[in-house]
């Protein structure tokens, strides 16, 4: 394998039939030369990782207006070589090992409110880690969390609005961390009105 290259394994298998369409995939992916924090914000690229798993999509029609997405993560992301022994075999930072989503729209498609969609949705992350582990300290771990969305939609001609509201429920969770001392937090309830025009 070459230096800085990323090597890829994939096999995808795409299934349509009628209203459902679905997915799935496998993936097994190396690279090399990652860069590696050493200290002080210096960082070099001494590491190796790894990351294989599969994933799966569900799309179903399940009436005329109404239809439902599904997905599932499975990732197993390891260092596989870094400068600190310690290091080698502790997961990647930020990657869960268990993500899922469901998500539900409805649309209606005649009458005075037609062009007026409803959706909701629920997002789920694993736990992550969100460090390298220590001589004196195992790794950080930020704790799983659900969140859930939900959006308005309406599109008449070549105007389409649309009105999200993101983390619907104002949970607290933690959304990614550079080291055990500088997490982020993840977005609190946030409402998004947006207006397009097609030209």
């Amino acid at each position: 394998r070459f230096r800085n290259v990323t090597g890829v394994q994939t096999c995808a298998l795409p299934i349509s039939q009628g209203r459902v369409e679905a997915s799935a995939a496998w993936f097994d992916i190396h690279r090399t030369n990652v860069l590696t924090q050493v200290g002080g914000g210096v960082t070099t690229q001494l590491g190796a990782e790894r990351s294989r798993g599969t994933e799966f999509d569900l799309r179903v029609q399940v009436t005329r207006g109404l239809q439902a997405i599904a997905g599932y993560a499975y990732t197993d992301a390891k260092i596989t070589a870094d400068a600190v022994a310690l290091n080698v075999g502790s997961r990647i930072m930020n990657v869960p090992v268990h993500g899922a989503n469901v998500w539900g729209r409805y649309d209606l498609r005649g009458g005075a409110l037609r062009g007026l969609g409803l959706g909701l949705g629920v997002i789920y992350r694993g736990d992550r880690a969100g460090s390298t582990p220590l001589a004196t300290a195992p790794a950080l771990r930020l704790p799983a969390y659900t969140r859930a969305d939900a959006g308005i939609y309406f599109a008449r001609g070549a105007y389409d609005l649309t009105l999200q509201a993101i983390n619907l429920t104002d949970r607290t969770y933690y959304d990614s961390a550079q080291s055990a001392i500088s997490i982020q937090p993840g977005t609190p309830r946030q409402i998004v009105l947006s207006l397009r025009r097609a030209f």
